[in-house]
């Protein structure tokens, strides 16, 4: 889910049939190199065969992913087979190091030394990214530069640049008002985002007797940008919006909407 930009550390461990950590078996440990495409390697395991050490017979390891970043998930497919491997004396004065294939064949890694060396390669490790991140977006409503009167409401909508509405709210007693996704992927972004910056349009609703705020529709164009960590940091600018509610917090930008009201009648009186 995103560009390679950090080292992974990985062991191998000698493991017994059952797939148990041998004791007196020091694990390897190895950190690949995003510089070079994510390439990594264990130092040499070396056989040898005298009077301190015989590693002559069947040698099973087992690669593990020990890296622990927030937003990664491990590749759990690709090692499921374990590396085994057969060290045999050909009775020349040097050892034979053979893997044991699934069928149980053998295929010869090295041979012709006193101490036998092999290179094996693991494989592709395919980790998955992933991060998420979401926004609350909201605004203030007045009339007539004043607060709501008591059971006074407005609606408003929030739609994308395809004019399809994402999300509603409505007003409350003090006015203020919160948008609600229509759906749980409206104002919700992931990795795939990062790096965008999505625009969306605030239009409230008519209401008789009520001129809404000349600033009505409302651009909203909203960043995402990838933190790294699993997470997005998502920020909403209303270049549009003129007055907000809170002209201190910019941070966290609340655009004020006042409509006027007027009502007019007449009367006519005759005798």
């Amino acid at each position: 889910g995103r560009a390679l930009d950090k080292d992974f550390k990985f062991q191998l461990t000698e493991v017994d049939e059952d797939g148990n950590p041998i004791a007196d078996k020091q694990p390897l440990t190895a950190t690949s190199d995003h510089t070079k495409n994510g390439a990594f390697e264990f130092t040499a395991i070396d056989y040898h065969k005298d009077a301190q050490r015989d590693d002559t017979g069947y040698h099973t390891y087992q690669l593990t992913e020990i890296s622990q970043y927030p937003g990664y998930t491990l590749d759990q497919t690709s090692f499921k087979n374990l590396l085994k491997v057969y060290v045999e004396d050909v009775g020349d004065g040097t050892l034979q190091v053979s893997q044991i294939k699934d069928s149980g064949s053998r295929e010869v890694l090295s041979s012709g030394s006193e101490k036998a060396q092999y290179t094996y390669f693991f494989g592709e490790v395919k980790n998955i990214y992933h991060a998420a991140g979401s926004i609350t977006l909201k605004g203030h409503k007045t009339v007539n530069g004043s607060a709501l009167a008591a059971g006074e409401k407005f609606d408003f909508e929030l739609k994308d640049k395809n004019e399809k509405v994402v999300a509603t709210a409505e007003t409350d007693a003090n006015g203020d008002f919160t948008f609600q996704p229509k759906t749980d992927k409206d104002l919700h972004y992931t990795e795939k985002d990062a790096g965008q910056t999505f625009t969306y349009t605030i239009s409230e609703k008519a209401k008789a007797g009520y001129t809404a705020d000349k600033k009505n529709p409302t651009k909203v164009e909203v960043s995402v940008a990838d933190k790294g960590d699993g997470t997005l940091t998502v920020t909403a600018k209303y270049p549009d919006a003129g007055a907000y509610y809170d002209e201190s917090n910019k941070e966290d930008p609340t655009p004020l909407y006042n409509n006027t009201y007027a009502a007019s009648g007449s009367l006519k009186l005759s005798g």
